[in-house]
């Protein structure tokens, strides 16, 4: 979960230039692209990727994916 919120913050703050990223090569190569160009956001592909990838028990999954549709920028003091 620290993981998926660093990269909604990283998002949320500018630090990742899609524009910029290296090209993909591997096992989910294809999947991740189809995933990026249906989100249009680093964090909402990154959480996503997990919610389908990984067994996410109910409670984990409600959090991830309040996660990814919410700004966290606005917990910020």
């Amino acid at each position: 979960l620290e993981c998926d919120l660093q990269s909604k913050l990283y998002d949320e703050e500018g630090c990742v230039d899609l524009g910029k990223h290296v090209s993909l090569e591997g096992e989910y190569e294809g999947y991740v692209k189809k995933v990026l160009e249906e989100e249009k956001s680093w964090s909402k592909m990154w959480i996503r990727f997990g919610q389908e990838k990984y067994d996410y028990d109910n409670n984990f999954l409600k959090v991830s994916r309040y996660v990814k549709d919410t700004p966290i920028n606005k917990f910020k003091s």
